[in-house]
């Protein structure tokens, strides 16, 4: 057989008949099998902007299509090359050979790093304390870390050595198609779940209020009962200066340590649903109470009313208050 003869076989073998049915087959799978896993990644977040990923499901699906199709096609000329009679098969298609080691390897790795991703991630969720503080810190993926963050076996000494740590990707929000999260719906990161934990030592939290990334854990902070005192005015002033001293008094007014100045403080310069936050409290002293009571606000009364720890008098008072109000109202409508 001539050269001229086996490039013309070769060429026949790269334009097999069924190749572009095989590419539309393996392409149309994809992209379902893609579109679905996506989806369902995005059902199990609970993110408030998660349901807009939806947007990018087609988008996810056409990425996925485009490869599979090469794969289809390819796949077919190397099937169709091993079952032709070897006196007529032409050269080897060594490029789409290539192309299906390089496809399939690539996804077969990807599914083999989400499985051992997710045994790890469970294995992490029940380690025991003795445990977990004979791991290195430096050598553990994200999710993995964060698993050991929400796992109530965690020392407090772990979690400073994880604080320690400068990376920038343990402040990004944790997102993943495999189940590596479960416990972590919201995707938050591995140091806003570690801000979280009210059996932080204090150090840990300076540390976290001092980081050059610690606008990322602000509401944390602020929220958490076991930090500092003297770091929630810190962080506050922060917040200020950051341009978000609207969401930082949110979380701050419903710390049931907050601290009495800081208390006095949304009180007086709160607005309204702040102060609604604030008067629901249980943690406020009864002179916050007293000043909320005064308030003008129908609603921060009604959150005060509501508020458990009210102290009877202040609770009488304000029932009397909006006793006299009703009657001055249905005196107004008589008239």
């Amino acid at each position: 057989m001539s050269h001229v003869e086996q490039k013309t076989q070769s060429a026949e073998w790269q334009r097999h008949p069924a190749q572009n049915k095989w590419g539309c087959v393996s392409a149309l799978a994809a992209a379902w099998v893609a579109a679905a896993v996506y989806a369902a990644a995005i059902a199990n977040t609970g993110g408030s902007t998660a349901g807009l990923g939806i947007l990018y499901v087609p988008w996810i699906a056409a990425v996925a299509a485009f490869p599979a199709f090469g794969f289809g096609v390819s796949l077919c000329q190397v099937t169709a090359w091993y079952r032709s009679v070897p006196s007529e098969r032409g050269e080897f298609p060594n490029g789409a050979w290539s192309y299906c080691l390089l496809f399939g390897g690539s996804v077969a790795a990807y599914v083999v790093y989400g499985v051992i991703l997710t045994c790890r991630v469970q294995w992490a969720r029940q380690m025991s304390t003795e445990s977990i503080d004979r791991l290195d810190v430096a050598w553990l993926n994200t999710f993995v870390l964060a698993a050991l963050a929400v796992n109530p076996h965690t020392s407090p000494e772990f979690l400073d050595r994880v604080s320690r740590q400068e990376l920038y990707a343990l402040y990004q929000p944790l997102w993943s198609v495999w189940p590596v999260q479960p416990d972590n719906r919201w995707g938050l990161s591995v140091m806003r779940l570690i801000a979280r934990r009210e059996d932080c030592l204090p150090e840990t939290f300076r540390r976290l209020a001092s980081s050059k990334h610690a606008s990322e854990l602000e509401y944390d902070l602020l929220s958490n009962p076991s930090t500092p005192p003297e770091l929630l005015r810190g962080v506050l002033m922060a917040a200020t200066r950051g341009g978000r001293l609207d969401l930082a008094m949110h979380f701050l007014a419903g710390n049931e340590a907050i601290p009495q100045d800081l208390a006095d403080e949304v009180a007086a310069k709160g607005e309204p649903y702040h102060r609604e936050l604030l008067a629901g409290n249980e943690g406020i002293s009864e002179s916050t109470m007293g000043r909320l009571a005064l308030d003008v606000e129908p609603r921060v009364r009604d959150a005060l009313l509501r508020n458990p720890k009210c102290p009877d008098g202040i609770m009488l008072r304000l029932k009397g208050q909006d006793a006299t109000k009703a009657e001055q109202r249905d005196a107004a409508d008589s008239r």
